[in-house]
């Protein structure tokens, strides 16, 4: 556990919703693969909703007591390999448990994920993955994978390496042995993570808001009574950010929401701004500057690691990033504060 000290962050950007909002993408570039036919997509549920980044959202897919294979897929349209740096998939607000599932993630250059054009990347853990619970098969085709079963519902947070045929990426799941339960999801998240150069300086305010809505009235006879818009965020099947099995929510949590004000002095250039504005250049920086692109600024959320040497499931907290103006303080190095807020 950290305190939620912010050392060094990183920062969890969504890049399907990036690509939409800038054009590059379209709704129907997501796509799903039920091919029995003996599992589907609930009425009043759709598969475009698992990525509106929501996570108490929750999509179902009706598949108690069957066992058919279920894709969902994204063409990120980005054809060059050096410029599609995707990096992470999250899944929020999920009962892979209690389902009884196993999935996996690849990555191909081919919407139909051709026998030898299929990457199978080896999954690195940060958040409830227990992917050694099933032995890793690198056979490049479409059959083949690094399986995982989570060990509890809540949600799901992993990181892989792609550096080829990587224009299409596809999440598989299969039951293991059979679905014991429907299958639930509240957002699944595929971008690119940024780690900042350093941390913040020492002078950081944090807060637990419950926002600007929510204010003390006073009545004539001056009595005080409490105009409360929100108390504490929806959960996400379970309590966001919560693991374990089953779909009972504890019963207490915290209020409010988190807020840091942070700020970042003697930033070098390189690592505060891509080498030029062309496109490709943007796609392959991990600057600070990347992470405002890819959220445009505050409109797009993002996952908010406050210190990216733990991952236990409660040191993170979906966000929006409010930037200041950056000021330069001296040749080629530059101060930029940032305001980050919890959402819901």
């Amino acid at each position: 556990m950290t305190y939620t000290r912010p050392l060094t962050p990183r920062f969890y950007c969504d890049w399907v919703n990036w690509l939409l909002a800038e054009g590059k993408m379209a709704t129907s570039d997501i796509t799903d693969n039920l091919p029995n036919g003996n599992v589907s997509i609930a009425t009043g549920s759709s598969l475009i909703e698992m990525f509106d980044m929501t996570p108490s959202n929750l999509q179902t897919i009706t598949a108690d007591t069957e066992s058919d294979q279920i894709q969902i897929q994204v063409n990120t349209t980005i054809a060059t390999d050096a410029s599609q740096e995707s990096s992470f998939v999250a899944i929020y607000g999920h009962n892979f448990q209690d389902a009884n599932i196993k999935f996996k993630f690849q990555h191909s250059d081919t919407s139909g994920f051709t026998d030898g054009n299929v990457v199978n990347p080896a999954l690195t853990e940060i958040v409830n993955l227990n992917s050694g619970n099933v032995a890793a098969d690198a056979t490049a085709n479409a059959t083949a994978g690094n399986y995982a079963i989570p060990a509890n519902n809540g949600w799901t947070l992993f990181s892989f390496a792609s550096t080829e045929k990587n224009q299409y990426v596809r999440i598989t799941i299969d039951a293991d042995g059979t679905y014991s339960d429907n299958i639930q999801i509240g957002y699944i998240s595929i971008g690119k993570y940024i780690d900042l150069p350093n941390a913040p300086d020492i002078n950081i305010k944090r807060d637990f808001n419950e926002g600007e809505g929510n204010i003390i009235n006073q009545t004539d006879g001056g009595m005080d009574f409490s105009n409360l818009k929100y108390l504490s965020a929806p959960n996400w099947y379970l309590a966001p950010y919560e693991l374990k099995s089953g779909s009972t929510a504890d019963s207490i949590r915290r209020s409010g929401r988190l807020a840091w004000d942070l700020n970042f002095s003697f930033v070098a250039d390189t690592n505060f701004t891509p080498e030029n504005w062309s496109s490709s250049k943007i796609l392959q920086s991990d600057t600070i500057r990347n992470i405002l692109q890819y959220t445009i600024g505050s409109h797009l959320p993002f996952l908010y690691q406050w210190d990216n040497s733990v991952s236990t499931e409660w040191d993170f907290c979906l966000s929006r990033v409010y930037h200041k103006p950056e000021i330069m303080k001296t040749n080629n190095v530059w101060s930029i504060g940032m305001q980050i807020v919890e959402r819901y």
